[in-house]
C-alpha cells in the first residue's frame, strides 16, 4: 500500500493526517513537532514490524546526528501519547514498544483510512482498511444518504408546487365568481 493513497492513520482516539501533518485526539488538535510527527508516521507506516534504530536514524536524521536524538523524541512521543506516567516512567507501552536488539514497534492497532483516486478532488471518497486487512466501504452509506436527500427534496418540491398552484387556482376561481356575480352594464 503506497503512502499517497493513505489519508489518515487512526489509533485509539487519535488521528494522524498524512497530508496536513497534524495529529488530533478526539477531534481536537494535538501540538506535535514536525520531527515527532515524522517519527510517529514512520512507526505507523510500519506498524506490522519492528523498525530498527538504524533505519529510523537513516530516514529521519542526518548520518552525523547523535543517536540520543531518537531516544529524546521517542520519550517526547510516548509522553504526548500518554505512554508515560507523571513521574516519567513508561506505563504499559500501549502505543510504542522498544524491543532490545530488534527495534521499535507501534503496538496499538492502527486503522488506515484510504483515499480513492478521483478526477474531481472536491468530493473525496474514503475506504477504511484495518491493518488486519478488513475492508469497510463508506461509499454505500454515502449513496444511501444521497438517495434519501434527493427523495426528501423531491417530495418538498412537489408539496411546494402543489401549494402554490393550488393557491393560484383558488384566487382565479374566486375572481371568476366575483365577475359572474356582478351585473354587467349593457351599452346601447
Amino acid at each position: 500500500m503506497s503512502l499517497k493513497n493513505i489519508r489518515f492513520y487512526e489509533f485509539d482516539k487519535y488521528r494522524a493526517d498524512v497530508h496536513t501533518f497534524t495529529l488530533s485526539y478526539e477531534g481536537r488538535p494535538v501540538r506535535i513537532t514536525k520531527k515527532a510527527f515524522d517519527l510517529l508516521l514512520l512507526l505507523l507506516e510500519n506498524s506490522d514490524r519492528e523498525v530498527s534504530r538504524n533505519e529510523i536514524m537513516e530516514k529521519l536524521w542526518s548520518p552525523t546526528a547523535d543517536p540520543n536524538n531518537l531516544d529524546q523524541y521517542l520519550s517526547k512521543l510516548r509522553t504526548l501519547l500518554g505512554d508515560k506516567d507523571e513521574a516519567g516512567s513508561e506505563q504499559k507501552n500501549r502505543f510504542i514498544k522498544t524491543f532490545p536488539s530488534q527495534g521499535i514497534k507501534f503496538v496499538m492497532p492502527v486503522i488506515e483510512v484510504l483515499e480513492e483516486n478521483q478526477t474531481d478532488t472536491s468530493t473525496e471518497e474514503f475506504n477504511v482498511a484495518t491493518s488486519a486487512g478488513e475492508v469497510g466501504n463508506v461509499q454505500s452509506a454515502r449513496r444511501k444518504l444521497s438517495a434519501s436527500l434527493v427523495g426528501f427534496i423531491a417530495v418538498a418540491i412537489l408539496l411546494m408546487t402543489g401549494f402554490f398552484f393550488g393557491k393560484g387556482r383558488v384566487r382565479q376561481s374566486n375572481k371568476l365568481r366575483q365577475m359572474e356575480s356582478k351585473p354587467c352594464l349593457q351599452l346601447h
